[in-house]
C-alpha cells in the first residue's frame, strides 16, 4: 500500500482501496479457524488419551501433535491480522486526508513548504509562485524551486 503520510508529509497517491486489507483479514480468519480446529481436535484426543491412561491402555499421543500443529496457523494469523489492521488504518487515513485536502494547494505542505503543484506521485514545488507564498520562503529564504522543493537562491546550482 502507498502510505498516506511519509515522514509527516501527506502523499496524494496514497491507497484508498481496502481490497488488500480485506484479503489479509480473510487469511487471518482462515488461520484462526484452522488453529481453533487443531486446538479442539488436540484437546479431544488428549482427553481420550487420559481415559485410556485410566484403563492402563496406551493412547495415541496425537493430541500433542495436533496442539503443536496449531502453532503454525497461530503464527501466520499473527502476521495477517496486524497487516489487515495497518491496511484499513492507512486507507482510512488516506481517504480522510484527501477529503480534507482535495488538491496540493489545499494541503498544509503548500503553505509551509511550497509543495503546491501535483507532479505524480506527490505534491512538489514547481514554480516560484509555489515557493513565494510559503513559510519556507517568508521565514527561511527558500524561495526558488529546485528538484521539487523550495531552496534558498544560493543553493541553486547551474550546470554539472
Amino acid at each position: 500500500m502507498n502510505r498516506a503520510e511519509v515522514d509527516g508529509v501527506f502523499q496524494r497517491d496514497c491507497t484508498t482501496s481496502t481490497s488488500a486489507p480485506a484479503s489479509d483479514l480473510v487469511m487471518a480468519s482462515i488461520s484462526g479457524a484452522a488453529a481453533l480446529g487443531l486446538l479442539v481436535t488436540g484437546a479431544v484426543l488428549m482427553a481420550e488419551d487420559a481415559e485410556y491412561a485410566k484403563e492402563k491402555i496406551d493412547g495415541s499421543g496425537l493430541g500433542v501433535v495436533f496442539l503443536s500443529m496449531s502453532s503454525l496457523p497461530i503464527l501466520t494469523g499473527s502476521i495477517w491480522g496486524p497487516s489487515a489492521a495497518y491496511g484499513y488504518t492507512n486507507a482510512a487515513r488516506c481517504v480522510e486526508l484527501r477529503e480534507r485536502f482535495p488538491t496540493c494547494a489545499s494541503a498544509p505542505e503548500c503553505a509551509t513548504r511550497g509543495l503546491c503543484t501535483w507532479d505524480s506521485p506527490r505534491c512538489v514545488a514547481k514554480t516560484e509562485a509555489d515557493c513565494a507564498a510559503s513559510e519556507a520562503c517568508i521565514k527561511h529564504g527558500r524561495c526558488t524551486p529546485r528538484d521539487g522543493v523550495c531552496v534558498a537562491s544560493g543553493d541553486v546550482r547551474t550546470g554539472p
